[in-house]
């Protein structure tokens, strides 16, 4: 997903696979929908991201943590990045209904940093001693992993840019990013989740629990 910020910067955000919880059971109907969506998009990438977007739109939580990569793309002028943090815009429970594994990888190798969306000011330490600085025609990819326990986080992310000696902060919104990070119920692990995946390129397999039973559906 390509976003035009204000020049001299552009922006790529792109999600990195994940497992998914649901406030309630996924039906058949619901996960049929959501691989014929996926199917008809022309590339697993963008088939992925529309099994997540349709998650996300029941009600949906990325487990235990949320995984972007972030290319900063250099324009006219230098930019500097100073900071990258969240704004939480609710919390509830934790989600305790259907757990569902999307895969997706690949790429270059990022910067990699952290956020831990259980704090009162959710921001990533990586920038207390340091700034990344983006030149002109310059790419650096950013893989930013925010994560919950505690309870299902809604958040926007904010980042904080400085060009040509004025400060602003771009905000991506849960919305349009499917920025939603939940903690796990007590009885289950997040080893356990990602052990349940039977996702593939080829056929976009949605791989559920519903109880303790399991669902397959491709």
């Amino acid at each position: 997903m390509d976003i035009n910020i204000a020049k001299p910067r552009h922006l790529q955000v792109q999600p990195v696979g994940a497992c998914w919880a649901l406030p309630g059971p996924l039906t058949r109907a619901d996960a049929g929908r959501a691989t014929k969506a996926a199917r008809s998009k022309r590339s697993p990438g963008d088939g992925y991201r529309a099994i997540d977007r349709y998650l996300y739109d029941l009600g949906g939580a990325e487990v235990n943590v949320t995984e972007r990569r972030i290319t900063l793309q250099g324009a006219e002028l230098p930019a500097v990045v100073t900071a990258m943090r969240a704004d939480v815009r609710a919390r509830t429970n934790v989600l305790t209904g259907t757990f569902v594994t999307v895969g997706l990888g690949g790429g270059e190798e990022p910067l990699r940093m952290e956020m831990d969306l259980d704090s009162d000011q959710p921001a990533s330490a990586w920038f207390e001693n340091q700034v990344i600085t983006v030149s002109p025609g310059e790419s650096i990819v950013v893989h930013l992993r925010a994560t919950a326990v505690a309870s299902s986080v809604t958040w926007d992310l904010l980042i904080d840019f400085v060009v040509a000696g004025r400060t602003w902060t771009e905000r991506l919104r849960s919305e349009d990013f499917l920025l939603r990070t939940t903690g796990l119920p007590c009885h289950t692990s997040t080893h356990e989740c990602y052990d349940s995946s039977c996702t593939t390129h080829e056929n976009y397999q949605v791989h559920a629990h519903i109880g303790s039973q399991e669902l397959v559906i491709s």
